[in-house]
Formats: structure tokens, C-alpha cells, sequence
């Protein structure tokens, strides 16, 4: 995965059902807009804002999701991460 593009895409197949633009932006506490520029390849580096905001509501860190340092989430720790917000929504 070289983008942010390719590891939002990655991370938000991870999840079932499939993760809208909406929930990773109202999870993330950052605009629908941003998540979607940033999942779209518009942005091809998002706002530092933007980008934390989607790591903490895929369950990620910020540099792996930037810039692909550190280590690969796994579909475990995603899918614990998701449910943590996905129930209290």
C-alpha cells in the first residue's frame, strides 16, 4: 500500500459492513469532506487533523496511515477499535 488512499481503503475493508465516509467522520470527530478527499486520493497527504482523526477511528496510528511507518493494523485490533464507537452510535 503506498497511499493513504490504498490504506484507508485497506483499513475500511476490514470492518463488516464496509465503514461509510460518514461514520469514519463522525467517529474521527473531522468533516465528511475531509475523509472523503482523503479516501479519494483528492488530498494525496490530508491535514494532520484529518489524519489523526481517521487513525483513531480506524484503530491506527497516524504515521502507518500517512506515510506507512510502524506496523500494519491488523483486522483484530480495526475491528475492536470500530466496535468501540460503532456501539455507542
Amino acid at each position: 500500500m503506498v497511499t493513504v488512499k490504498d490504506r484507508i481503503s485497506y483499513l475500511r475493508g476490514l470492518v463488516d459492513p464496509p465503514l461509510t465516509h460518514a461514520e469514519i467522520a463522525r467517529a474521527g470527530h473531522i468533516s465528511q469532506s475531509a475523509v472523503a478527499q482523503a479516501s479519494t486520493g483528492v488530498r494525496f497527504l490530508p491535514a494532520p487533523g484529518t489524519l489523526r482523526g481517521i487513525s483513531r477511528a480506524l484503530g491506527c496510528s497516524w504515521a502507518w496511515l500517512g506515510y506507512g511507518d510502524g506496523r500494519q493494523p491488523t483486522q483484530s485490533v480495526v475491528r475492536r477499535a470500530v466496535a468501540a464507537w460503532r456501539v455507542g452510535a
